[in-house]
C-alpha cells in the first residue's frame, strides 16, 4: 500500500463514521496514530491521547484481536480486519487474509516494520501505555541501543594484527595470557549475560597485540548467544590467526536469565575451549589454569 492508497480508504472508512457520535478519536500505537490523524484531517475531528466516553478508537488492521479486549468497552474503527479475527469493530473497510504492508512501515533494510513499532507492541502486551511521558521516547532508544550491542551483526571482523614471532630479536615459546571482561546476550530469553575471559596460547610462528583478544571477544559477543558457541568462535577465530603450538580460552559469566526468572539462583558458568598443547600436555594445562585461578582472585 502507498501513501496514495491510504488516503483513498481512509476516506471510504470516513463514509463509514456516524460523525455526530463522536467528538474525537484515539489511534492505537502504531498504526492506529496515523489512521487517526488521517480520519481526524476529513471528519474535522481532534486525536487524543487516551480513549473515553464519545472517543473512537481507531487502529490499521486487525489480527487477532487481542489487542482490541483492551479497548472493548469503547467503538473502534480500523482500516481491515482479518478473515479469521474473532473480534469485528463497529466500523471497518475490508477483510483481507493476508498481512497488509502500510506505507509507514517500510524502512531502508526493506522491511515492514520498525524496531520502534514492535517495541510499541511489546509495552502494550505488558499492560503499558506506550504514549505516556516517560515512555514515549523508549521505542526510539531502545532501537539505538540494539543497533550498538549488536554490533557483532553488522560490523566486519576485527583485523588481529599479527607479528613475525622473533622480529624484534625476540622468539618468544613460553605461555602468553590475557584475560578481561565482556557482554552477551542469552538468544533464549534476550537477557544479558556478563563475565571474563581469559586466554593463554603458545606462539608457533606468530605473536598478536594482546589488546586484539578482547576486540575478537567483543565481536562474537555483540550477538545473540549462547556461552558454549561463543567460546568455541573465539578460540576459533585465534587458532586461524595465529596457528599456535597451544590454545586456552575459558570464559566465565553470570546469567541474568538465571538470576532474575526461573530458578532465580546466582552463580556463574564456565565454558572452555583447549587445544594443541593446552589439551595434550598436562603441564602446559595446569599452567593456563594455574594463571585463570589468579586473575580470579
Amino acid at each position: 500500500m502507498n501513501w496514495k492508497e491510504f488516503k483513498k480508504d481512509c476516506c471510504t472508512l470516513a463514509e463509514r463514521i456516524p460523525l455526530s457520535t463522536f467528538t474525537g478519536l484515539y489511534g492505537i500505537p502504531t498504526g492506529g496514530c496515523f489512521v487517526a490523524q488521517e480520519l481526524g484531517s476529513i471528519l474535522n475531528l481532534p486525536v487524543v491521547d487516551s480513549p473515553g466516553e464519545h472517543i473512537l478508537v481507531v487502529d490499521d488492521i486487525i489480527h487477532s484481536g487481542k489487542t482490541m479486549l483492551k479497548y472493548k468497552e469503547y467503538s473502534i474503527a480500523t482500516l481491515f480486519v482479518n478473515e479469521v479475527s474473532p473480534f469485528m469493530p463497529d466500523y471497518y473497510l475490508n477483510k483481507v487474509r493476508e498481512w497488509v504492508n502500510f506505507p509507514w512501515e517500510k524502512t531502508t533494510l526493506g522491511s515492514f516494520e520498525t524496531i520502534e513499532d514492535n517495541i510499541v507492541r511489546i509495552l502494550e502486551a505488558i499492560g503499558e501505555n506506550p504514549n505516556r511521558p516517560g515512555l514515549v521516547g523508549t521505542p526510539s532508544r531502545i532501537a539505538k541501543m540494539y543497533k550498538e550491542i549488536f554490533k557483532g551483526y553488522s560490523t566486519l571482523k576485527p583485523d588481529l594484527t599479527v607479528f613475525e614471532n622473533g622480529a624484534d630479536g625476540v622468539t618468544y615459546d613460553e605461555l602468553l595470557f590475557d584475560t578481561g571482561s565482556f557482554v552477551s546476550w542469552c538468544e533464549h530469553h534476550m537477557l544479558p549475560f556478563r563475565g571474563k575471559f581469559y586466554i593463554g596460547y603458545i606462539p608457533d610462528k606468530k605473536i598478536s597485540g594482546l589488546s586484539k583478544f578482547a576486540r575478537v571477544v567483543d565481536h562474537y559477543s555483540s550477538r545473540l548467544q549462547i556461552q558454549e558457541r561463543l567460546v568455541k568462535q573465539v578460540a576459533d577465530e585465534l587458532e586461524m590467526m595465529l596457528h599456535p603450538k597451544g590454545l586456552g580460552v575459558m570464559l566465565t559469566a553470570s546469567h541474568l536469565c538465571k538470576e532474575i526468572r526461573g530458578i532465580k539462583n546466582e552463580g556463574k558458568f564456565t565454558t572452555s575451549d583447549l587445544r594443541g598443547a593446552f589439551r595434550d600436555n598436562q603441564k602446559v594445562k595446569e599452567e593456563f589454569l594455574t594463571l585463570v585461578s589468579i586473575s580470579m582472585i
